[in-house]
């Protein structure tokens, strides 16, 4: 998962590097290679965090159902953590 998100975002900054040299690197090339860039890295940062597994609910040991994995306790039948 992790490489792909890598290559898509190499891609992506590859397309708008190759549009400013046709185009001449003009102050809206600039703009959009600085946003690909800043996409590409919170796009890269967010794959890491889904890959370890740490985002998404977590579930409660007494009933089962779905909680926030930084809740104290269950909003379903009130068990602490």
């Amino acid at each position: 998962m992790i490489k792909i998100v890598y290559a898509i975002v190499v891609a992506g900054i590859l397309l708008v590097i190759a549009g400013g040299l046709a185009n001449g690197f003009d102050s809206t090339t600039v703009v959009i290679l600085c946003l690909a860039v800043a996409f590409g890295i919170l796009a890269i940062g967010v794959s890491r965090r889904f890959a370890t597994g740490v985002v998404g609910p977590a579930t409660c040991a007494e009933c089962g159902k779905a909680i926030a994995p930084s809740s104290p306790y269950c909003k379903h039948c009130g068990a602490l953590r």
